[in-house]
């Protein structure tokens, strides 16, 4: 289900001023002149990895299996973003789960930000900060 291109998330310059408004909102009062996007708009990110994972494999089963999860929870991730975002993201069919239209694009969308995310934790990963192993863990050192 995963498209072969990934757009690029739009820009703020391709944002309309209506966009803005909402997802500005809560930042206006602290920084009037900030161009930044609230991190408000950002639904939960179990939420988004749920959703990932049934674009890409599917379903909501499937998704649960690969996630270790209950299908039910997963279920509910999916009820959440879909309230969040207000869209429905998935038409469930006899065949099984289909992304709607809205849902290809959003997970194109969430799918190279995730991407993102993993590779930048993969490459800290393989950096190996030695810091942590090397000094002793908190509940050790504090208090008697």
């Amino acid at each position: 289900m995963r498209p072969d291109s990934i757009a690029p998330v739009p820009s703020q310059n391709e944002l309309s001023d209506e966009d803005l408004s909402l997802i500005e909102a809560p930042i206006r009062a602290r920084r009037p002149s900030s161009q930044l996007i609230s991190r408000r708009a950002l639904p939960p990110f179990e939420t988004l990895r749920a959703f990932d994972a049934i674009a890409r494999l599917g379903g909501v089963r499937k998704a649960a299996q690969y996630l270790c999860r209950d299908h039910a929870v997963i279920s509910r991730h999916l009820r959440a973003i879909e309230t969040w975002t207000g869209t429905k993201l998935i038409q469930r069919t006899a065949a099984g789960s289909v992304l709607t239209e809205d849902g290809v694009r959003y997970h194109r969308d969430i799918a190279n930000a995730l991407d993102i995310i993993a590779r930048a934790t993969v490459d800290l990963i393989k950096r190996g900060d030695t810091r942590i192993a090397s000094e002793p863990p908190e509940a050790a050192t504090s208090g008697n």
